[in-house]
């Protein structure tokens, strides 16, 4: 995917872009989130491949520096937005992996106001972006973080624009 950005010249965004989201979607971390992702994965394995995802976006961004590949230039680029519109990473994939990441139990701070379920929403003064807990520690665990980005995809937030127009997705994952 690297090799993009050195093959395509600036002048040519929309390819550059169409053959950064073809090989998004041919990544392992796709393919797995869009045909083997039926059963369920332990918490150890959608952590792992979350990993992958990250690394994903960041070839991606990195391919398309020179196409608009970042926000407030020619897109809004962003994880939310990869993983929905560039990879199509199904919602049915994308609400597993929010649920198993809802049963981490790495720390207190990632426990609190996750977005782990539609009823929880419902209750007044529920807030997944500020979940004040005094002493708050150093967890680096990814499993809220991610949980919030899988939300975002999930309502339709950041839809992806490149050069004012609409990223058009190939299926429509449901």
């Amino acid at each position: 995917m690297n090799k993009i950005g050195e093959k395509v010249g600036p002048e040519n965004v929309a390819l550059a872009w169409i053959f950064v989201g073809i090989e998004s979607r041919k990544s392992p971390a796709a393919q797995t989130l869009r045909t083997g992702f039926n059963l369920k994965p332990t918490l150890s394995e959608v952590l792992e491949l979350s990993k992958e995802l990250y690394t994903e976006y960041d070839q991606a961004v990195k391919s398309l520096r020179n196409h608009g590949g970042f926000k407030g230039r020619a897109s809004n680029l962003c994880l939310v937005n990869f993983l929905r519109d560039m990879m199509e990473i199904p919602n049915l994939a994308m609400i597993r992996m929010r649920r198993i990441l809802a049963e981490c139990k790495c720390c207190a701070k990632h426990q609190s106001c996750r977005p782990a379920c539609q009823e929880m929403k419902r209750l007044p003064g529920y807030n997944i972006f500020h979940a004040p807990i005094p002493g708050w520690d150093d967890c680096e665990c990814a499993c809220r973080s991610l949980s919030r980005q899988l939300e975002k995809a999930l309502t339709g937030e950041f839809p992806l624009e490149v050069n004012g127009q609409l990223w058009e997705r190939t299926n429509s994952s449901s």
